[in-house]
């Protein structure tokens, strides 16, 4: 298969493979870089703490200050597939070293992913050729479910780590790996709670560098005690002190520990805040990422005429100025999001201001907005928090056919994993998603109930002609590997009827079910024919109908054994590919 073929997450969304920048009042901390250079010594880094307590920012500044190179990936709940997580782990090595992780990349082309041991030992051995030593960070850990195969992926590669890797876990909660027995080893070093805890004269620093403040020795002393060295509610206080009429006072009456001076910290910044930015605050905390664009098309969704002076580019201006935990995703000002700490408190906030349909209107606005811009699996997922499974399904099947006319249906695949199985399995276009995911991967008796169940469920006016004929197609295909040949010619005639070519993969396969069929009922020479007068008949002819026309005429040479002609048309076939990628 060509390169331009190979299994790939599509789009790879390079802004989780950017460590976080640092805000302009970040507070270096040199004991805890003078820490973290002694876990260079092992094979294993973890960091772990509670939210809020600034371990992503502390282990960005300081990776960033390593003399050696580094690879960072930020996880979510999507890289709980090991294909996901791979694809996205092999294009943050890339950054490190371009073009040094071939042989992997060769395994994860296979429509199945090679047993684990195989994929370790290809990783291990190509971190190994590296040479130079390499830091790897893989950070929010803590949001891949327990039963990944990540786990057992990292568990085998610690077994016998390559000397040149050192590997970095920023997490929430310890992960499952054998931690203990790494301890033991001598090859964990442990950056904790107690470790990324503000002392008091860190405490002072911050906030003399936020605030421009300089409190007394028992202000600060109240602080330590109410907020006990939490990063987050640190830069909250200072954001509260901008707007205190007596600073010192604050911060010697501030009571009620961590959880109260959270939640009291948070209205107060939000209360003297300007009302349009309160508002577009408020309303963004519903995005896992956000951008101008899409600040602008939520919060000024419906009302034109509310805050018209702000748009999303001066939003995301103010809430940068305002220091209001907004970490920057790329180097380009682009992408940003909230601290997810800052995030919850937000939504905490909105929900209970506004009413649950109003929240829920506020998913679907994201996730027509994710649509429109070809961001379809985040809109997938914000239509499953706002309008619903409905939706969700619908744009699953307005968007599945473009995926698989461009063999990307490992895509499709994955989508399946965000939808409720009880909704698969009623509406048609799920269905014949679901066949088409069980034909690549060559499941062809797993097809079989799944079209006899399309079939029985479904009506001619639910499916349009290009879904009916993909039907045909698949019932062709199963008479044609039972052996009855005439009957799938019928079925597959009617599907090449209803499929234009410019479904190049769908109509693509159609040809070879039917030039296969004419040379099993003894018109190979017929077919062959055919198959060359379309190559030649027309420009317009998409490149992928055209890749799949010289496929099948390779077939036909293979069976007539003229092996000379098959791999000349497979040589076509490997051109075109390399020539236009996905198509």
């Amino acid at each position: 298969m060509p390169e331009s073929l190979q299994r790939s997450h599509d789009p790879i969304l390079r802004t989780k493979l950017h460590r976080p920048l640092v805000p302009a009042d970040f507070l270096c901390r040199p004991r805890l870089h003078d820490s973290m250079d002694q876990g260079l010594e092992r094979s294993v880094t973890l960091v772990s703490a509670p939210a809020g307590y600034g371990k992503s920012l502390m282990v960005g500044h300081w990776v960033a200050s390593l003399s050696r190179p580094y690879a960072w990936l930020s996880l979510d709940s999507s890289d709980c597939d090991l294909a996901v997580f791979l694809d996205y782990l092999l294009a943050a090595f890339d950054d490190a070293f371009p073009r040094s992780f071939s042989s992997t990349r060769a395994l994860m082309r296979a429509p199945d992913l090679p047993p684990l041991r195989v994929l370790v030992g290809s990783l291990a051995n190509e971190v190994d050729r590296l040479g130079a030593g390499l830091t790897l960070v893989l950070d929010d850990y803590h949001r891949l479910e327990a039963a990944s195969d990540v786990h057992l992926l990292l568990r085998e590669l610690l077994a016998r780590p390559p000397r040149s890797l050192g590997l970095v876990i920023v997490s929430r909660r310890d992960p499952p790996l054998p931690l203990p027995l790494l301890r033991a080893q001598g090859e964990l070093f442990e950056v904790r709670l107690q470790d990324l805890r503000f002392t008091a004269s860190e405490t002072r620093e911050l906030l003399e560098k936020i605030a421009s403040f300089d409190a007394s020795e028992a202000a600060i002393a109240n602080l330590q005690c109410e907020v006990e060295g939490w990063a987050v509610g640190l830069r909250l206080v200072a954001l509260a002190l901008r707007k205190a009429e007596d600073p010192e006072d604050f911060l010697r009456n501030l009571r009620g520990g961590v959880q109260h001076t959270r939640e009291y910290l948070v209205q107060e910044v939000i209360s003297n805040l300007p009302p349009e930015i309160e508002s577009w605050l408020l309303k963004t905390a519903i995005l896992d990422r956000f951008c101008p664009q899409l600040c602008e098309a939520l919060c000024l969704a419906g009302d034109t005429t509310e805050y018209a002076p702000l748009d999303g580019h001066a939003f995301v201006q103010l809430v940068c100025e305002y220091n209001l935990f907004a970490i920057p995703l790329d180097k380009q000002g682009d992408w940003y999001r909230y601290h997810h700490l800052f995030q919850e408190m937000l939504q905490t906030e909105l929900k209970r201001r506004i009413a649950p349909e109003e929240v829920r209107a506020l998913y679907t606005t994201a996730s027509r907005w994710f649509e429109e811009n070809g961001l379809i699996e985040d809109a997938i997922r914000y239509a499953l928090r706002g309008a619903g499974q409905v939706r969700a399904a619908e744009i699953f099947e307005r968007h599945r056919r473009s995926e698989q006319d461009r063999d990307r249906w490992w895509n499709v695949e994955r989508w399946f994993t965000l939808l409720p199985a009880e909704i698969t399995k009623q509406r048609p276009e799920l269905l014949l998603a679901r066949a088409w995911i069980r034909h690549y991967r060559f499941e062809t008796r797993e097809t079989a109930p799944i079209v006899e169940r399309l079939a029985a469920i479904h009506n001619d006016d639910e499916l349009d002609p290009v879904a009916f004929g993909e039907l045909k197609l698949f019932q062709g295909s199963l008479l044609f590997w039972s052996g009855e040949i005439e009957r799938a010619r019928i079925e597959l005639n009617e599907a090449q009827r209803l499929i234009p070519s410019d479904h190049g993969s769908i109509a693509g396969l159609v040809e070879n079910y039917l030039a296969l069929a004419s040379y099993m009922s003894g018109g190979g020479g017929a077919s062959l024919q055919s198959l060359s007068d379309k190559i030649q008949s027309s420009d317009l002819l998409t490149d992928k109908y055209r890749s799949n026309l010289f496929l099948a005429r390779s077939f036909l040479h293979t069976l007539a054994g003229d092996l000379e002609q098959a791999r000349v048309d497979a040589l076509s076939v490997r051109r075109i590919g390399e020539r236009f990628g996905n198509f």
